[in-house]
Protein backbone atom coordinates (compact mmCIF):
# COMPACT_ATOMS: atom_id res chain seq x y z
CA UNK A 1 0.00 0.00 0.00
CA UNK A 2 1.30 3.35 -0.92
CA UNK A 3 1.38 6.60 0.67
CA UNK A 4 -1.14 7.67 -1.50
CA UNK A 5 -4.07 5.15 -1.17
CA UNK A 6 -5.65 5.49 2.08
CA UNK A 7 -6.77 2.31 4.69
CA UNK A 8 -10.38 1.68 4.37
CA UNK A 9 -12.15 3.54 7.19
CA UNK A 10 -13.08 0.83 10.25
CA UNK A 11 -16.76 1.12 11.30
CA UNK A 12 -16.81 2.50 15.13
CA UNK A 13 -16.84 0.38 18.35
CA UNK A 14 -20.51 0.18 19.34
CA UNK A 15 -20.82 -0.49 23.23
CA UNK A 16 -23.21 -3.65 23.77
CA UNK A 17 -24.63 -3.39 27.72
CA UNK A 18 -25.67 -6.56 29.05
CA UNK A 19 -29.60 -6.54 28.28
CA UNK A 20 -31.44 -9.11 29.97
CA UNK A 21 -35.40 -10.08 31.18
CA UNK A 22 -36.35 -10.30 34.88
CA UNK A 23 -39.53 -10.83 36.02
CA UNK A 24 -41.13 -10.90 39.58
CA UNK A 25 -43.66 -9.42 41.82
CA UNK A 26 -43.60 -5.47 42.87
CA UNK A 27 -43.19 -5.19 46.26
CA UNK A 28 -43.39 -1.29 46.60
CA UNK A 29 -41.99 1.75 44.78
CA UNK A 30 -40.17 5.41 46.30
CA UNK A 31 -39.06 8.28 44.57
CA UNK A 32 -36.23 9.67 44.79
CA UNK A 33 -34.94 13.15 42.86
CA UNK A 34 -36.19 12.24 39.13
CA UNK A 35 -36.01 8.12 39.76
CA UNK A 36 -38.29 5.55 40.51
CA UNK A 37 -37.05 2.84 42.70
CA UNK A 38 -39.01 -0.21 42.76
CA UNK A 39 -38.71 -2.70 45.33
CA UNK A 40 -39.39 -6.48 43.29
CA UNK A 41 -39.37 -10.01 44.20
CA UNK A 42 -38.36 -12.27 41.26
CA UNK A 43 -39.13 -16.12 41.98
CA UNK A 44 -37.10 -18.65 43.83
CA UNK A 45 -35.26 -21.28 42.07
CA UNK A 46 -37.13 -24.26 43.85
CA UNK A 47 -39.44 -24.67 46.97
CA UNK A 48 -36.52 -24.64 49.26
CA UNK A 49 -34.47 -21.51 48.34
CA UNK A 50 -35.01 -17.54 49.45
CA UNK A 51 -36.42 -15.26 46.34
CA UNK A 52 -34.24 -12.94 45.51
CA UNK A 53 -35.05 -8.98 46.16
CA UNK A 54 -34.05 -5.60 44.83
CA UNK A 55 -34.56 -2.59 43.41
CA UNK A 56 -35.11 -1.48 39.62
CA UNK A 57 -34.01 2.01 38.80
CA UNK A 58 -36.62 3.99 36.18
CA UNK A 59 -37.60 7.42 35.30
CA UNK A 60 -41.27 5.82 35.02
CA UNK A 61 -43.12 3.23 37.04
CA UNK A 62 -43.91 0.43 35.50
CA UNK A 63 -46.58 -1.36 37.92
CA UNK A 64 -48.42 -0.39 41.50
CA UNK A 65 -47.81 -2.95 44.44
CA UNK A 66 -48.75 -6.74 44.29
CA UNK A 67 -48.50 -6.94 40.35
CA UNK A 68 -46.38 -8.98 38.66
CA UNK A 69 -44.22 -8.22 35.48
CA UNK A 70 -41.60 -8.81 32.85
CA UNK A 71 -39.26 -5.93 31.71
CA UNK A 72 -35.92 -5.63 30.01
CA UNK A 73 -32.92 -4.32 32.21
CA UNK A 74 -29.37 -3.48 32.07
CA UNK A 75 -26.99 -3.47 34.50
CA UNK A 76 -24.48 -0.75 36.03
CA UNK A 77 -22.56 0.08 39.87
CA UNK A 78 -20.04 1.36 41.00
CA UNK A 79 -17.34 0.21 43.66
CA UNK A 80 -16.44 2.08 46.59
CA UNK A 81 -13.44 1.28 48.86
CA UNK A 82 -13.58 1.35 52.92
CA UNK A 83 -11.22 0.46 56.07
CA UNK A 84 -12.24 -2.14 58.42
CA UNK A 85 -10.64 -4.00 61.43
CA UNK A 86 -10.54 -7.82 60.86
CA UNK A 87 -11.72 -9.61 64.26
CA UNK A 88 -9.01 -12.28 64.14
CA UNK A 89 -6.10 -9.93 64.00
CA UNK A 90 -7.02 -6.58 64.25
CA UNK A 91 -5.05 -5.35 61.54
CA UNK A 92 -6.42 -2.48 59.73
CA UNK A 93 -7.63 -4.50 56.04
CA UNK A 94 -9.39 -2.53 52.98
CA UNK A 95 -12.41 -4.00 51.14
CA UNK A 96 -14.25 -2.95 48.23
CA UNK A 97 -17.99 -2.36 48.26
CA UNK A 98 -19.47 -3.31 45.09
CA UNK A 99 -23.37 -1.65 44.13
CA UNK A 100 -24.79 -3.31 41.34
CA UNK A 101 -27.91 -1.16 40.09
CA UNK A 102 -30.54 -2.43 37.74
CA UNK A 103 -31.46 -0.11 35.11
CA UNK A 104 -35.47 -0.24 33.26
CA UNK A 105 -35.14 0.03 29.96
CA UNK A 106 -37.85 2.10 28.97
Amino acid sequence: MTDTQQKPAQAPIKTRLLTFVCQGRINSRKRHDSHYYTHVTTPAPDEYSMPSQFEIKSKQPFGEAGETFTVHCTLSGFTRERNYNDRNTGELKKVLDKTVILNLVE
